[in-house]
């Protein structure tokens, strides 16, 4: 019986939840955030970039339960503490803005791309890395806000070449 050779040598396997991106992937992905990041700056939005880790008490506040829960966590050599893989960046930016950003002049217009790790359950098409693209208005009040991130909404996906796409605006408080 003859057993076919794989001349590429061995795979390697990565993690459950893990993707790579090979150079087209890779190429098309920084295209797609440096369209996004576009449209962000021209709305008035800064990039923050905030850490991939830290101290998950730190992290943990203004993350839901359910999301904690899901969070890669580790303990760190040094202090013992216990560290997490952030899954979300939006708390992040918040304290950023309640700690070093307190006192610099309100609307603040901060913006992000970068990865987050959840500890799902992977499907196709979903992972436990993925990228999150986003931004964040601070002291902008209501309507004007909506409207501004509806309008920047729009002028985003269109810069993504999407020409029919759906739009759903909820309230959390509802």
């Amino acid at each position: 019986m003859d057993v076919p050779i794989d001349r590429r040598g061995p795979q390697p396997q990565l993690p459950k939840g893990a993707k790579l991106y090979l150079p087209e992937e890779a190429a098309q992905k920084r295209r797609v955030e440096e369209r996004l990041l576009g449209v962000f700056r021209r709305w008035g939005y800064r990039e923050v970039v905030t850490p991939a880790y830290e101290y998950f008490d730190v992290i943990a506040q203004g993350t839901d339960h359910d999301l904690q829960e899901r969070m890669f966590k580790m303990v760190d050599r040094e202090s013992g503490r216990l560290l997490a893989l952030r899954a979300d960046i939006t708390p992040q930016i918040a304290r950023i803005v309640a700690t070093r950003m307190r006192d610099e002049p309100k609307p603040l217009r901060l913006a992000y791309v970068s990865n987050v790790f959840r500890y799902d359950e992977p499907h196709v098409g979903r992972y436990r890395e993925f990228y999150q693209a986003g931004v964040e208005l601070i002291g902008l009040p209501n309507p004007e806000g909506d409207a501004e991130m509806i309008a920047m909404t729009v002028e985003g996906l269109q810069a993504l070449g999407l020409e029919r796409f759906q739009i759903d605006v909820g309230q959390a408080e509802f």
